[in-house]
């Protein structure tokens, strides 16, 4: 590879794709996780975690409202 074919990461930013947010997440360790959206073209909402009880979720669920407040 030459130094004009150096590849830069510019990071996560707020208009990343859904592909683009799962794909920079799936480099990072991750204990447990959640995933929520919609599917292309479809209004039915859809979640996705991993092994994780209800509670849990929640317990998740609420820290992203806290964090979207800007609360947390």
């Amino acid at each position: 590879m030459s130094a004009n074919e150096k590849v830069v990461e510019l990071g996560p930013h707020n208009k990343m794709t859904p592909e683009e947010a799962l794909a920079y997440s799936s480099r990072e360790s991750w204990d447990q996780v959640i995933i929520v959206g919609f599917h292309k073209d479809d209004d039915d909402f859809v979640v996705q975690s991993s092994h994780m009880s209800r509670e849990f979720a929640l317990w998740i669920a609420e820290h992203l409202k806290l964090h979207v407040m800007d609360r947390l």
